[in-house]
Order: C-alpha cells, then structure tokens, then sequence
C-alpha cells in the first residue's frame, strides 16, 4: 500500500518541558518561555545558536526564507534487504542545550510524501516536525562512559507524524508526547519508559507524565536539544514491493525558550 500526501498545509505549535539534573539540585526556578528565533530579522542561521546536521539522503536542505526555516528531507529506502528500518533526518541542533529546560517551536508541514513496504512488517512513518531533548542519564557516576556513546541517556520527544498504516483521514497527523531510553550507542534500540515532562499542542493544555526520580541518575553523556524532520525508513527489496521513497518539506517559524537560554 502506498499512501502520498502533497500540498499539506498544518500548522501546529509543539512545546516541551524538562526538569534538568541542575533544577533537582537547586537551580533557581525555571523562567518562563520568551523569543529564542523569530528568523523576521535574520539574515542568517546562526553558528552562535545553532548547528546543522542532515543524514545521507537524495535532497535534504535547511534553508532562512524570510520569517521561517524550511527544512527538506528525501530519502529512498535501501533495497537489499526486507527487513530493518532506517532513521535518516534533517535536524538544527542548539548549540549550548545544557542551558535549555524547555523549548517550543512553530511547524508548517508544507509538504509530505509516505510510501510503505508490503513485505516489510515495520511501519514506514514521517515525523514531519519533532523536538527531542537529552537530559538525564542512569548510569552511576561510577560507570566509564564512551565518549559519544548514549547508553542510559533519556530523550524526551513531542512530535507531528503520519504513519503509512495510519486509518485516520488524508493529510491528518498524530501528535506524540514520549520519553525512552537509549540501550546502545546510537541509540537505534530504545525502550519506551513513562515519563515526566509536559508537552503541548497550540494553545491545548500541557500533559504531565511522572518520571521515576530513580532514574534521573546525572547528567546526560550526550546532551541535546534538537528540531528536525525524520523519517522511519523500512528497507524495501523490488519484489518485496520497493524501491521506496519518503519526502517531507517543513516550515519551522518561531522558537521560544527559557530566558536564561537566550544567546542575545
């Protein structure tokens, strides 16, 4: 089955909360949500507030256009193989994510494009706009820990997505809150853990999940703060009903954080 979706036009404000390891321990309370990027005056994406990382894909861009920032990722699916998914995304990383508690950001999804793989048991998906923070790790301090590695981080995620199994109407996406652990290095196996952070969607009111204070051990290994566009990428063989691509095109309008975040 193959589901294409073009010319979307959503707009959402998705925003998120993390208690850090610095505010358990006495840091004065958090400030409330102030300007971080509005892009209306910009004439640059700056190296001071943020980076740019994209995986290997067929068209993946992070451009300034005006007051927003679009963000495009293409990607087709390896064809060598029915089984296994691929997590390839464009994403602006904050430069100093240790000084951020919360964050929210303004998406247009402008464009969206989803295809599955019938032989292929995993859901391809769009996370069309997400916000992803690291913040804490459960690893006792005792533990070596790898550089780069984010065994035992936890990563808080809210995002707008559109899986290709989905029943809901055309051009409708599912808004997510969750935290989940990650069990290797690169975090591609996880486990999905209840949570406390709150999240929310346009002026709805925030959801507040419990996280067990247990496991908020220290600090993470690998802090970050992200705003991207991800696919979930099955690998898709031609008998198995591939090659098989996936495509989405995203607005990001203004962000909001902490003030004491806010690099003037």
């Amino acid at each position: 089955m193959s589901v294409m979706m073009r010319r979307v036009s959503i707009t959402a404000l998705l925003a998120i909360t993390v208690v850090s390891g610095a505010a358990a321990a006495g840091r004065p309370p958090d400030d409330g949500f102030v300007v971080y990027e509005d892009w209306k005056t910009a004439d640059h994406i700056r190296s001071d507030r943020w980076s740019q990382a994209g995986d290997v894909s067929q068209d993946a861009r992070a451009e300034l256009k005006g007051d927003h920032v679009l963000l495009r990722h293409r990607r087709q699916a390896a064809a060598a193989s029915d089984a296994g998914v691929i997590l390839p995304n464009n994403r602006l990383l904050l430069t100093h994510p240790d000084t951020v508690d919360h964050l929210a950001a303004e998406f247009t999804v402008r464009r969206l494009a989803l295809q599955s793989c019938p032989a292929n048991p995993t859901p391809a998906q769009v996370r069309a706009a997400a916000i992803d923070f690291s913040k804490f790790s459960d690893l006792d301090p005792s533990v070596p820990r790898i550089p780069g590695s984010l065994v035992g981080d936890y990563v808080a995620r809210v995002q707008a997505a559109r899986t290709a199994d989905s029943t809901d109407p055309e051009g409708t996406l599912t808004v997510s809150g969750v935290i989940f652990r990650c069990n290797n290095p690169s975090c591609s196996d996880a486990t999905t853990i209840v949570s406390e952070f709150r999240a929310g969607l346009d002026r709805g009111p925030d959801v507040s999940l419990q996280f067990p204070p247990n496991l908020n051990v220290q600090g993470p290994n690998v802090p970050f703060g992200i705003v991207r566009v991800q696919h979930r990428l099955p690998n898709c063989t031609p008998a198995g009903g591939g090659p098989i691509e996936m495509d989405v095109e995203t607005r990001v309008g203004t962000i909001k954080t902490n003030a004491s975040a806010v690099i003037p």
